[in-house]
């Protein structure tokens, strides 16, 4: 189908490729692969993981990364 998009999904050096995620055109498919690796990493933070931002010394924690609009 013309209207169907599909975005990889990865957290490059943690876990391999997850499936593509699927939607109804780009910006659809966007906003889901956001929202997948939104609750992703919350359940890495939840479970103790640790992740920081490249140059910056403070980890993200799972309120900054709740508070992200998507």
């Amino acid at each position: 189908d013309q209207n169907t998009w599909a975005f990889p999904v990865e957290l490059r050096g943690f876990e391999s490729q997850y499936n593509d995620i699927y939607g109804e055109g780009s910006l659809h498919a966007l906003c889901l692969s956001l929202a997948f690796m939104k609750r992703r990493l919350c359940d890495l933070l939840d479970q103790g993981h640790i992740f920081y931002i490249v140059g910056d010394d403070e980890a993200l924690d799972r309120a900054y990364v709740e508070s992200l609009m998507i």
